[in-house]
């Protein structure tokens, strides 16, 4: 028996011995209702996504968040961590935890607390639409996203290049995300995304 599996057994002891459950592994566990996912969590796995995919939607929405100090809503970290882990990019590491906590029998009501962006496009959509904006008409930030990498961070180019042509057919997504049924228009964050 290695050092780690001896010690992953001395860790489970002290959790039943002390009676807590790890509330993110057994998330269905009556004990975990009230159970909250501490903010260094949140932060760390949404640094773990940004750092890996830096263009991600939820980059710009944590970043204009922190501008707008705003952190209720859709601007709570917890919702934004959320958008990326329940909509764009659940398959990634920085979404292990939140999947295991917010699980289909999760009992824990914090996620049932989360404020997703409706009809927030994923990563791949919003991307694919300003490949075939500016295959139609080159436009300002079109420069930035001839490839997915740093420097296309999709979501205020695809809204910069709906915002000068709403009419496009690329933009349906644009408008459904920043319809005024939806939460995002209103919300603190709205200029330079919806307006």
């Amino acid at each position: 028996m290695n050092i780690l599996n001896i010690l992953l057994i001395l860790i489970s002891y002290i959790y039943i011995i002390k009676g807590e459950i790890d509330c993110i592994t057994h998330s269905n566990d009556p004990s975990c209702v009230n159970y909250e996912y501490p903010i260094h969590s949140i932060m760390s796995d949404i640094n773990r996504l940004c750092a890996s995919m830096p263009y991600m939607p939820i980059c710009a929405i944590e970043k204009s968040c922190k501008q707008a100090k705003s952190s209720n809503g859709i601007c709570n970290e917890f919702s934004i961590l959320g958008d990326s882990c329940t909509h764009d990019m659940p398959g990634m590491s920085g979404c292990n935890n939140f999947k295991k906590l917010c699980s289909k029998d999760s009992v824990v009501k914090q996620c049932s607390t989360i404020q997703s962006i409706k009809n927030l496009p994923k990563t791949m959509e919003m991307f694919s639409s300003i490949k075939s904006i500016c295959y139609d008409m080159a436009m300002d930030g079109c420069e930035k996203c001839t490839k997915l990498n740093f420097s296309c961070d999709v979501l205020p180019i695809y809204s910069s290049l709906c915002l000068k042509m709403k009419g496009m057919s690329q933009c349906s997504n644009w408008t459904k995300m920043c319809s005024p049924s939806g939460n995002l228009l209103n919300s603190p964050i709205s200029s330079g995304i919806c307006n």
